[in-house]
């Protein structure tokens, strides 16, 4: 298992600037996943490594051997770097079989008959596509083309393993599927490994590491709890979370030797003291993170229901009260009508606050 490390690497397409000077370093048969909108650099990222884009400046190192550096004079064609890429068109040769199309790449590199045997059946059990070896790509669904492409991965045995946005063709519950087959991949290969996606589940469940991009930039690099519960941005707090993260405008002061967040309509005391001086902040907290009970409780804050979506498993209830709007996420069926009373409890180690001018967490 090797790392990846990029340094210094910056990528502009005329006055746009898609990488901004980046340093990454993912470590051997880590799972990092680069998470984001459009538009944020993230596949370019990829690309970079993969050798299909080259930077204006900075250093890609492949294990310990560098692959691009302008500087330098090295550039590695993509082909020699020991790869194995996924991407969301599945990138299958249409007049090809699935048995050729897994083995192309092992004749290329020269390999016997017998080993390329070996390792096509092998590749071909893992994705159980036995069955299907002599078919063309016309004549598998979507979901059975992106195991072939998977079982090419297999197949090849790559020291590193990309993959740009692979699920984001597939309906909802093949991409569950999918996503463990995906992890199971990668501990089979013990490659080490960059996944893009712009889906936040894909990123929160695959990954040992996460790096959330904006505009180029990398925003935060994290375990995904610490990127959940722990957002170093408001942007990341807003793009990590479904349903979305509650925002709202907050008001910190003294209170009987105590600081609290004062939302309005209810005063939450602070676990700590926030490292700032600022009288007005950005708090955040989670729609699970709040409980409901539709009998009073003294010294909760009182709203009413404008809204209940159950999704089976949970229910989705937005409240409102003179000053606040609150999502709730709930457990299971939650038994409402529109406009019931409802009265809620917020934790106060579950609020984040943020610099409502650059952002930035205000860490408790």
């Amino acid at each position: 298992m090797e790392e990846i490390r990029l340094e210094g690497v910056r990528k502009t397409y005329g006055r746009e600037v898609a990488v901004a000077d980046l340093d990454l370093r993912v470590e051997p048969g880590e799972f990092l996943t680069i998470l984001g909108p459009s538009g944020c650099g993230k596949t370019t990222t990829l690309r970079i490594i993969a050798g299909l884009e080259d930077p204006d400046r900075g250093d890609v190192h492949l294990g310990g051997t560098v692959v691009f550096s302008r500087e330098r004079g090295v550039i590695v064609p993509p082909e020699r770097r020991n790869l194995g890429l996924i991407f969301q068109s599945y990138a299958l040769w249409p007049h090809m079989t699935v048995a050729r199309n897994i083995t192309l790449a092992l004749r290329e590199k020269g390999l016997s008959r017998q080993e390329i045997e070996e390792r096509l059946v092998s590749a071909l059990e893992k994705v159980q596509m036995d069955a299907f070896r002599d078919r063309y790509p016309s004549e598998l669904s979507g979901g059975q083309q992106q195991r072939v492409a998977v079982a090419r991965l297999i197949a090849l045995r790559p020291s590193f393993l990309l993959m740009d946005e692979p699920l984001s063709n597939l309906d909802a519950m093949l991409r569950i599927d999918m996503r463990s087959e995906l992890k199971q991949l990668h501990r089979d290969l013990g490659a080490t490994t960059v996944y893009v996606t712009h889906d936040q589940i894909e990123a929160l469940t695959l990954s040992d590491t996460v790096v959330v991009m904006d505009r180029g930039v990398v925003l935060q690099k994290a375990t995904p709890f610490d990127i959940y519960h722990h957002p170093s941005t408001l942007f990341v707090a807003e793009f990590v979370g479904n349903p979305r993260i509650n925002s709202f405008q907050t008001r910190l002061r003294r209170m009987n030797g105590e600081t609290v967040a004062d939302f309005g309509d209810l005063t939450v005391p602070l676990a700590g003291e926030p490292a700032t001086k600022l009288d007005h902040v950005i708090a955040t907290l989670r729609p699970e993170d709040i409980r409901i009970s539709q009998v009073e409780k003294p010294g909760w804050l009182k709203g009413r229901i404008s809204s209940i979506q159950p999704t089976g498993s949970e229910t989705i209830v937005q409240t409102e009260s003179a000053h606040c709007r609150f999502t709730v996420l709930q457990s299971g069926f939650f038994q409402a009508r529109l406009d019931d009373d409802v009265w809620l409890r917020i934790e106060s180690r579950s609020l984040n606050l943020f610099d409502p001018e650059t952002g930035r967490s205000l860490a408790v």
